[in-house]
């Protein structure tokens, strides 16, 4: 037990340096592989969503939980499957047992966007239907499964084709991601806790969340990985005390 010791130390002491934490993540499950757990833990089992891959997310998020005296299991959705996750009774999340869904998203995942020049209740409109699509989703897996859902707001494109007048356009895919993000925030109901990304993203670098393709990459791969695991970890360890 003194090897989790000095590696829990060692995280809480990394959490600002990403390059190690994952480092630090790395060993962290190959000790879990070979059934160690550090004593006094409190198991928790979470199941992480996402339309993109992200298993190398999910040896962070279980270091950044273990660091907090929990003792996580992890589920990983496969690729594109989160919305089934949520709203099928027999997905792999559900017949898990989960007590927890991470729900990652990107803006690739909305489902429907404006009109470039929607009149501003247009563009409102879309954003109410989209929000609630969305949230209904989470709604139905907590109430179905009597589990707490943690969801990512939407953070910006890292690309402005319309520049400083997408302010002005409510159309305008960011202007838009703005309000959907509102929307959300006005409508999420409890039981259901939103994670900020769109500030996550905005203090860190929005184009630190894309490839130089513009596509969403796996968190785990990219020097900010922190930012997101240590919002999601405080919202479980609030919702699970």
């Amino acid at each position: 037990m003194s090897e989790w010791k000095e590696l829990l130390a060692a995280a809480r002491a990394a959490s600002a340096r990403p390059s190690e934490f994952r480092r630090l993540a790395r060993r962290a499950y190959h000790l879990v592989r070979g059934g160690s757990r550090p004593e006094k833990s409190r198991p928790v089992r979470l199941a992480l969503l996402g339309r993109s891959t992200l298993d190398m997310m999910a040896p962070q998020l279980a270091l950044a939980l273990l660091a907090r005296g929990f003792a996580p299991d992890i589920y990983t959705a496969p690729y594109g499957s989160f919305m089934q996750e949520l709203i099928d009774p027999e997905s792999g999340a559900a017949r898990w047992g989960a007590q927890f869904a991470l729900v990652v998203l990107t803006p690739f995942d909305i489902p429907e966007w404006p009109a470039t020049f929607a009149t501003a209740d247009e563009a409102d409109a879309v954003a109410e239907r989209v929000a609630k699509q969305l949230l209904a989703a989470c709604d139905n897996f907590r109430a179905s499964r009597r589990a707490e859902v943690l969801l990512d707001n939407f953070h910006a494109f890292p690309t402005r084709p319309l520049g400083n007048v997408g302010a002005r356009i409510a159309g305008d895919r960011n202007n838009f991601i703005r309000r959907l993000n509102v929307k959300l925030g006005d409508l999420v109901p409890p039981g259901i806790h939103l994670i900020d990304t769109a500030e996550l993203s905005a203090r860190h670098g929005v184009a630190h969340w894309h490839d130089a393709n513009h596509r969403p990459v796996p968190l785990g791969r990219l020097d900010v990985a922190q930012a997101l695991p240590a919002a999601a970890l405080r919202a479980v360890a609030e919702t699970a005390r």
